[in-house]
């Protein structure tokens, strides 16, 4: 991005944030953890609680890590099987590592469903035997998680909903789906986004290279070297390797922790400038 004329120069970090810091300016402080600005108030450093300690309030930053497994990809005609849910504060600090999980009860028409693939990738990890053995219904499910969150998280539209292509999920959670038909057209899942901020934010890092020396989107090159601890195992990792939804949450979390360290810290490390 080129800087408008009359402004200072910025720094290509800084001119490649500008367009999430329009749209997504909170988002972007909780991964920078800085504090929120507003226009004409005067700016405040935000103290984040000591995880599993206490309840998130909005200057702690809340996220509210959503997965789904569902019987397809297909809100009004497909239904939920698996929950999880994970919280942390804007420094990506979990507060309760147990989270929660459940598999909803679900009959055998229910399972008819699934696509071929469904099909096959959830009798492999266990998850259609799990839901008909289940004694969980889709109302005391709905009804725990937002429990949960409330418990963490009591203010309502206070934390962002956060996730993998969690609008996949957030649109689940609102659909009219067979379930809510069943029910008599009670509304059932939408009461977990309802406590929820309007706003969603994406860890969209499902798309990292694969090897040494790649170059990332925004014009940083990962070195050889290994940069970050973590980066090893995320970068050879395949995410339906997976048995569980709390599975694929922690490691959503890990790589948006990934970003943030390589890409949008001021001072990233291990991370060199293309050469000219």
């Amino acid at each position: 991005m080129i800087p408008r004329a009359g402004l200072r120069s910025l720094h290509p970090s800084q001119a490649l944030r500008r367009p999430f810091d329009h749209f997504f300016p909170r988002c972007i402080s909780q991964i920078n953890n800085e504090p929120v600005r507003r226009r004409g108030r005067p700016k405040r450093v935000a103290k984040l609680e000591v995880p599993g300690m206490a309840s998130l309030s909005f200057k702690d930053g809340p996220l509210v890590w959503i997965d789904l497994e569902t019987t397809g990809l297909d809100a009004t005609q497909n239904r939920i099987l698996e929950i999880a849910v994970l919280i942390t504060n804007g420094n990506l600090d979990v507060v309760d590592e147990e989270g929660c999980h459940y598999i909803v009860k679900s009959d055998l028409e229910a399972l008819k469903e699934m696509d071929e693939w469904c099909l096959k990738q959830h009798t492999k990890t266990g998850l259609v035997k799990a839901s008909q053995e289940s004694t969980h219904s889709p109302e005391d499910v709905a009804k725990s998680v937002l429990d949960y969150i409330k418990r963490w998280v009591p203010e309502p539209r206070t934390a962002v909903l956060a996730g993998s292509s969690v609008h996949f999920d957030a649109t689940f959670l609102r659909a009219t789906g067979p379930d809510v038909i069943e029910s008599g057209g009670s509304q059932i899942w939408n009461i977990i986004p309802d406590h929820l901020h309007y706003r969603n934010s994406v860890a969209a890092g499902t798309r990292l290279p694969r090897n040494g020396g790649s170059t990332f989107p925004l014009g940083v090159v990962i070195t050889g070297e290994d940069p970050l601890p973590f980066s090893e195992s995320l970068l050879s990792t395949r995410r339906f390797i997976y048995s569980s939804a709390l599975d694929d949450i922690r490691h959503s979390i890990q790589e948006l922790k990934f970003y943030r360290e390589a890409l949008f810290l001021k001072q990233p490390r291990h991370v060199n400038a293309i050469p000219k």
